[in-house]
């Protein structure tokens, strides 16, 4: 009974937490289910693109311009970038619970209170989930690509600037958009501490020791850290195989005709 009533106290607490929150309209419901559909069509159509020989590109590899013919799908691979990022941004809040039941199943839940409450804690936050692993994904995704992009298609040719330049290319792509990702994670983490707290008050009341909530925090972390491995890792695969791709379709032509 004592449990029961614990428990009943940290749901209405949470519920407390989370009344400044505004249900949807349906016009923005539908906004963004058509953004996610026209998103996910171009990302699909961007990779379609790209694995085979545009006309632009074999005009290239015709008057043996190897390195150009790749800088052809640089409009493509940036497209696949942007268009990567938003859909994972529209759809985070629904898929990351679900990666993170996929593989904490890892974890000693039922056998660990601490772990068994971290687990939960990240489960039902899902708008602080998304903050923080959305953006750091976004970050990590687009300095990938664009590290893949300058370094692999458009370092090299007769362009002898963009192989010397690859590195200020980078920091000027990825710089500013990075900085921008990591203020607004600070920005959450400040505006979410409160809650934080409240959540630490709510474990006392039930029993955990200062020693417990420490192991739960650190849980909470590793869940965190680990479910942004996992999207970054999935996210960024694909890329780099499309990457590869180009580069064995066109750069690959100078070995086999020296």
């Amino acid at each position: 009974a004592g449990y029961l009533h614990a428990h009943k106290l940290f749901v209405s607490s949470q519920d407390d937490l989370l009344t400044f929150k505004k249900s949807r309209s349906p016009f923005q419901r539908v906004s963004q289910a058509l953004l996610i559909v026209v998103s996910a069509a171009g990302v699909v159509f961007c990779y379609w693109n790209s694995l085979s020989v545009t006309p632009q590109a074999q005009a290239y590899l015709d008057r043996h311009h190897f390195y150009e013919a790749g800088k052809t799908y640089i409009p493509n691979l940036m497209l696949i970038l942007l268009l990567s990022i938003i859909l994972f941004a529209l759809i985070a809040k629904a898929i990351l619970p679900w990666v993170i039941q996929l593989w904490t199943w890892l974890l000693p839940r039922k056998s660990s209170a601490t772990v068994n409450d971290a687990f939960w804690s990240t489960v039902f936050d899902k708008e602080y989930l998304t903050s923080l692993i959305s953006p750091l994904t976004a970050g990590s995704f687009m300095l990938t690509g664009i590290t893949c992009i300058a370094g692999e298609i458009s370092n090299g040719g007769p362009n002898a600037a963009a192989a010397a330049n690859t590195r200020e290319s980078v920091i000027g792509f990825v710089g500013v958009p990075l900085s921008i990702i990591l203020a607004n994670v600070l920005t959450i983490t400040i505006l979410t501490s409160a809650q934080k707290r409240a959540g630490i008050r709510q474990l006392s009341r039930l029993g955990f020791t200062r020693r417990n909530l420490v192991v739960e925090k650190v849980q909470e972390a590793l869940i965190y850290a680990t479910t942004f491995f996992i999207c970054a890792v999935l996210g960024s695969l694909p890329f780099n195989l499309l990457t590869d791709h180009i580069v064995l379709r066109t750069h690959r032509t100078i070995a086999l005709s020296g």
